[in-house]
């Protein structure tokens, strides 16, 4: 029912409503993200990577943030994060927070009229809004769309971040500044460092030659995990992706 509402929504959005846009959005009905999906499999997840986006994100002040990373890299989860960290430990009102992921929309319109009517029903007069929009890269032009926004001082008082599976070298809109920060799959450092921390603390350019073995049979398993953290959990947990 809730998919059929959403694409309903979108053929027609002039008929949008805050009900709508809270099937995205539960916490506007008191409802816990720990139930969320994408909080509920990284909480399943033995090994986690850690983002410095989650703690060097500045969302006291008017920026955008774009995380760009390959599907699977983990956006939408350090968004869910960022959400989680804003209601539980910043105690910001969950009214003021919206959550969007793009891929049933077809055009920037469509997104403007929903990020519209939460800033002007949802989220008016607070002292800061904050709006997380999932692989925006899917909708066209939607630079275009966030430009209007901006000129028209609808996202005073407001915190961006969006994602996308693409990196855009732009790194300014109408004199906001789009901080960047790449979602990717983990590094064979950042590998090693979760899979076996005690063995790889040990491992220097000068012994390394002597753990030879251990090391490309690590090697092997990052190759085939991608360096992804679901894959490399599926391994830890099953011996397989």
């Amino acid at each position: 029912a809730s998919s059929l509402a959403l694409l309903a929504m979108t053929d027609s959005y002039m008929d949008l409503t805050l009900d709508l846009l809270s099937i995205q959005n539960p916490w506007w009905r008191g409802e816990s993200l720990k139930f969320d999906p994408a909080i509920e499999q990284y909480n399943r997840q033995a090994l986690k990577r850690q983002a410095d986006i989650l703690t060097a994100a500045d969302l006291k002040k008017d920026k955008i943030y774009f995380l760009a990373g390959l599907k699977g890299a983990g956006k939408t989860t350090l968004m869910k994060l960022l959400i989680k960290k804003l209601i539980e430990e910043d105690k910001i009102q969950p009214a003021g927070i919206f959550f969007y992921s793009c891929h049933n929309l077809d055009s920037y319109e469509q997104l403007n009229e929903m990020i519209k009517l939460f800033l002007n029903n949802g989220g008016a007069g607070r002292a800061r809004r904050y709006v997380f929009i999932d692989e925006i890269g899917l909708v066209k032009n939607w630079r275009k769309g966030l430009d209007y926004l901006i000129k028209a001082g609808k996202l005073k008082n407001t915190v961006l971040v969006l994602s996308s599976s693409s990196l855009d070298g732009k790194k300014q809109e109408n004199n906001r500044v789009i901080i960047s920060r790449a979602v990717n799959n983990l590094t064979f450092r950042e590998f090693a460092g979760l899979i076996n921390p005690a063995l790889f603390k040990k491992v220097t350019p000068q012994n390394y030659q002597s753990r030879a073995k251990k090391l490309e049979y690590y090697l092997d398993i990052y190759f085939l995990t991608g360096g992804f953290i679901s894959a490399i959990n599926d391994y830890k947990n099953h011996g397989a992706v």
